[in-house]
């Protein structure tokens, strides 16, 4: 395999997403690696290569090839041998959570244990073997994402679980819009909610978790849980996930909910979610072939550029997703932003039929026709609510547009900027 050139020689790099790259692209343990372009600035012509997916850390993942390499078939079975032991831990790994939940009744699991070194759930008589392991009594099994300790590398498995506030408003909006099956991709703490709920016969919500988390294995059902890549729509066991997959998404009154980490590409995330659409109209009658899969993709505000040009047709809507374990993804009485959480919903689901919480401060713009944020007031000029980020932006005449507060206008810039700044830079 080789390396990248050095920082000096470095430019730029693309990712190249088509529907053929992903089928004819060779892999590594974490499925199909994408396709890349590198440009350069001395004027070389660019060179595209494959890289995973799922990590944009080589340290993390160390596959790498240029696309014009050519590769002998000694080196491919090398490959797929690395490959097969590679990826081999996460299925193992799945198939022995998955046995440890079959194998538990009620009263056994009231007794568990978790050890925070291996990630493991265990009964009492096994403790010996986690006698140099940090451990804990388990809890409430039905909420693992109350005792695991999440992963926040935030290029490849940052965990970042939804507040109980946000957990409760987004189930009920579920609800309140006639939803009756979720299909979470990447938002366990939502997945445990739904299924908490069912168990007390108090939700009418179903849901299937796809994360790529092999712990939560140990927790839900084969028929809850599949092992998955949202960055190349890859199972890591696919034969018996992509089935439960494919019959979760012939399910009526289904919706899409996706938190995926968010230093993810979201031209990417937006293939994925592009199959996902496209395999729930091939499995469902002719009357959804011209329509999409009514989604929810979390993500931060200051993304909305990409994800419109990923996804025109989703709507950036003014509610604010708090996380429990991120310090500046908070509303401000939980100790975080003093502007809130810059976390998003996008959704191609019709912004007036979204019934943001009145007590919170959210109110309903007629003009706009979506509900709004207390902060976002209505530009006559602009001809809309036009706050991003949590502020009452303010209207210059001069640029034709409403901006941040605390910008100004430069005359030799011809834009509103920060007092103080390098023009012409």
């Amino acid at each position: 395999m080789q390396s990248f050139h050095s920082a000096k020689e470095r430019f730029g790099v693309d990712v190249c997403v088509t529907n053929e790259d992903l089928t004819k692209a060779p892999e590594c343990p974490h499925g199909p690696m994408l396709l890349f372009e590198r440009f350069f600035k001395d004027g070389r012509s660019p060179r595209r290569f494959y890289a995973c997916s799922a990590s944009r850390d080589r340290k993390d993942c160390s596959f790498f090839q240029w696309e014009e390499e050519k590769i002998s078939e000694a080196r491919k079975k090398a490959h797929k041998e690395i490959i097969k032991k590679s990826r081999l831990p996460f299925i193992e790994a799945c198939h022995k959570y998955q046995s440890i939940f079959e194998s538990l009744d009620n009263l056994q699991r009231k007794k568990c244990l978790f050890c925070h070194s291996c990630g493991l759930l265990f009964m009492p008589k096994e403790k010996g073997k986690h006698r140099t392991h940090e451990c804990e009594q388990a809890g409430d099994l039905r909420k693992p994402t109350v005792m695991m300790r999440p992963r926040e590398n935030e290029k490849t498995q940052a965990q970042y679980f939804f507040s109980r506030k946000a957990t409760k408003f987004i189930a009920s909006l579920f609800e309140d819009l006639g939803f009756k099956n979720v299909l979470c991709v990447g938002t366990p703490r939502l997945h445990e909610e739904i299924q908490c709920s069912r168990q007390t016969s108090d939700g009418h919500l179903d849901s299937l978790l796809m994360d790529v988390d092999f712990r939560y294995a140990q927790f839900f059902p084969s028929s809850k849980f599949c092992l998955y890549n949202m960055f190349n729509h890859f199972f890591f066991e696919s034969v018996t996930s992509e089935k439960v997959f494919q019959d979760f998404l012939r399910r009526e009154g289904l919706v899409l909910v996706m938190d995926p980490p968010f230093g993810g590409l979201a031209e990417v995330l937006a293939h994925s979610v592009k199959i996902i659409w496209d395999q729930w109209r091939k499995v469902n009658s002719d009357e959804f072939k011209d329509k999409e899969l009514p989604t929810l993709w979390i993500f931060p505000y200051f993304m909305e550029p990409h994800v419109k040009a990923a996804l025109p047709s989703l709507t950036m809507l003014d509610y604010k997703v708090d996380y429990d374990n991120h310090p500046h993804f908070k509303s401000k009485n939980m100790k975080g932003s003093k502007r809130g959480s810059p976390v998003r919903i996008f959704t191609n689901i019709n912004a007036a039929d979204i019934v943001l919480p009145a007590e919170e401060g959210y109110r309903f713009c007629k003009s706009c026709n979506r509900y709004v944020a207390p902060e976002n007031i209505h530009c006559g000029k602009c001809n809309g609510c036009m706050s991003k980020d949590g502020r009452q932006y303010v209207h210059c005449e001069m640029c034709g547009k409403c901006v941040k507060p605390g910008l100004e206008h430069c005359m030799t810039c011809d834009r509103c900027d920060l007092k103080g700044h390098a023009c012409k830079r």
